[in-house]
C-alpha cells in the first residue's frame, strides 16, 4: 500500500479542499511546483523510500483548485478533491 499525506483546509472562496501526495507514486519531477500559479508547492529535503525528493505544500489556502498539479503530474500521485466532489464518491 503506498504511502501518502494529506493536507486539508478552506481555500480564500470558502472551498473545502484536500490535496493528497502519493509518496510512493512521486518521482520529484517539480512539475507541480512549477505549474501552480498560487506556488503553493515548494521542494522540501523530505524523500520517499526511493529516494526521490517530495514537494512540500504551503499556504494551502490560496489553492484555486484549479488541479493544474493534478493534470500534469506524469505519475498521477497529486490529487486535488473538493469535499463536493469527495462526498459525492463517499455516496
Amino acid at each position: 500500500m503506498s504511502k501518502e499525506f494529506i493536507f486539508s483546509t478552506m481555500n480564500k472562496t470558502n472551498k473545502a479542499l484536500l490535496i493528497k501526495i502519493e509518496e510512493d507514486f512521486c518521482k520529484g519531477c517539480g512539475y507541480c511546483i512549477e505549474i501552480c500559479p498560487k506556488k503553493i508547492f515548494s521542494e522540501s529535503a523530505k524523500r520517499n523510500k526511493r529516494g526521490y525528493t517530495l514537494p512540500a505544500i504551503q499556504n494551502i489556502e490560496e489553492c484555486l483548485c484549479c488541479k493544474k498539479c493534478e493534470l500534469i503530474c506524469p505519475e498521477m500521485a497529486i490529487s486535488v478533491i473538493l469535499r463536493e466532489e469527495r462526498e459525492a464518491v463517499e455516496e
